[in-house]
């Protein structure tokens, strides 16, 4: 008797740990308006997609689609996808848009909570991004742009906080230094954000 409660107990640990990682899959549902960029959810599918200068932007193959970095001075979330519809001819190679804004702390990973209904100004002085692309670093001068966060959720599993769900949109307009034109358009993403995962809190 007592084995099998051992059993029970077991076979729920399992489960458990089961819909925990299911919640890190990612899930493209294709825009029905646009087969190459992912529909706009709010259900953590972890999926971005956007387009980089008229290409496809998006997080296929890529494990992590956005990470947040968290500092005492300053939170930057990294955008990390394959440029193209041949991915697979990257040889692993990914671009990662880098956002990085010095006017948003967060001390814990709860906190993102804050961020609901908000967007944050790309043009902003206290905002850099960056493009790493080919083992480039390109900073942009952005002269429009903007990440909203559409709706942020805070996930239970067996009524215990396992993780968060940020989703909404982002688009930018601006120059590399070498004077090139950069456009981002129809940004979306809906992905769950973990602690230690990829929430990491830097010190």
């Amino acid at each position: 008797m007592k084995n099998i409660a051992y059993l029970i107990v077991a076979l729920f640990a399992v489960a458990g740990c089961s819909r925990e990682s299911d919640l890190r899959k990612s899930i493209f549902i294709p825009d029905p308006d646009d087969a190459r960029l992912p529909a706009y959810t709010e259900w953590g599918y972890n999926t971005f997609g956007a387009y980089l200068n008229e290409e496809a932007f998006t997080n296929e193959q890529v494990s992590k689609p956005v990470t947040i970095y968290a500092s005492s001075t300053s939170t930057e979330f990294r955008f990390e996808g394959y440029i193209g519809e041949n991915y697979f001819d990257k040889n692993g190679k990914t671009t990662v848009l880098a956002i990085k804004t010095t006017a948003l702390t967060l001390k814990a990973i709860e906190e993102i909570e804050s961020l609901n209904g908000k967007s944050i100004s790309l043009s902003d002085p206290a905002v850099a991004v960056t493009v790493y692309d080919d083992g480039a670093t390109q900073p942009l001068h952005i002269t429009t742009g903007k990440l909203t966060f559409n709706r942020v959720q805070k996930v239970l599993i067996d009524k215990k906080y396992s993780q968060m769900i940020i989703s909404g949109y982002f688009e930018l307009a601006g120059d590399r230094g070498n004077g090139s034109r950069v456009v981002l358009s129809k940004g979306r993403f809906d992905v769950g954000v973990k602690d230690y995962y990829n929430f990491i809190t830097l010190k």
